[in-house]
């Protein structure tokens, strides 16, 4: 079945392998479910909520959705599971946090990230959680999840446990991997180690805005200005 929409698209994502497009129409959100020819593997429709964030497991045939739920007295965040066909498979609930980012590791765990901490989840189940201040950003290799929290980046392995930080004297906002180097930028400054050794550092004389990341060298979108680094 070849995919046609007549529908507002909000959004679309690549999640392994899978195009997952988001589509808003009066009060229905649905995700809709395709591969790279654009045939139709399934879709979801969420009403009276919000979605907020969503991604597909390794073996593309789980679909995770965090939606936000605005009745009653205070926020409700569910995070919840489906088979490609569309099929209940478990939901998470948490109370006062919004969930804006979801990532499923080889084994099939969901990592949750919500604006106070990171949660491991496995088929409906908190396998552990972590509370931090400020969270910035996060990233996910096949080890280890990266925290960029406060003025500090730390890894957590997927057991839970702290393999190692670095704290910052500047309050960098997001960290990008580049092969071997880790950089992290925040306004006008832009810093890139190698482990935890610095190799090297630039400061802007106008805001960063994005950061591209090519073979040797290393792209700065900046207001008014494009700059270059060589690594």
């Amino acid at each position: 079945e070849k995919f046609q929409l007549n529908m507002n698209i909000y959004n679309i994502v690549e999640s392994s392998g899978i195009l997952l497009i988001h589509v808003k129409e009066d009060n229905l959100e649905s995700i809709n479910v395709l591969d790279k020819e654009f045939n139709l593997l399934g879709k979801k429709t969420i009403e009276g909520q919000k979605i907020l964030t969503y991604c597909m497991n390794k073996q593309k045939n789980v679909l995770a959705i965090s939606t936000l739920d605005f009745k009653g007295e205070s926020l409700r965040t569910e995070v919840q599971a489906y088979g490609i066909d569309g099929q209940f498979l478990w939901t998470v609930y948490l109370d006062n946090e919004v969930v804006m980012y979801l990532n499923f590791n080889e084994k099939g765990n969901l990592t949750m990230l919500s604006d106070t901490g990171i949660y491991q989840v496995n088929d409906g189940n908190v396998l552990w959680k972590k509370y931090f201040q400020l969270i910035k950003d996060i990233y996910l290799d096949k080890e280890n999840i990266y925290i960029l929290h406060e003025n500090i980046l730390e890894a957590i392995n997927f057991d839970g446990r702290t393999n190692g930080k670095i704290a910052f004297n500047e309050g960098y906002k997001k960290a990008v991997f580049h092969g071997d180097y880790t950089i992290l930028y925040g306004s006008n400054y832009i810093i890139g180690l190698k482990g935890e050794k610095e190799v090297f550092n630039y400061n802007s004389d106008t805001p960063i805005l994005k950061v591209l990341c090519g073979q040797n060298k290393l792209v700065l979108v900046c207001e008014g200005k494009i700059d270059i680094i060589s690594l």
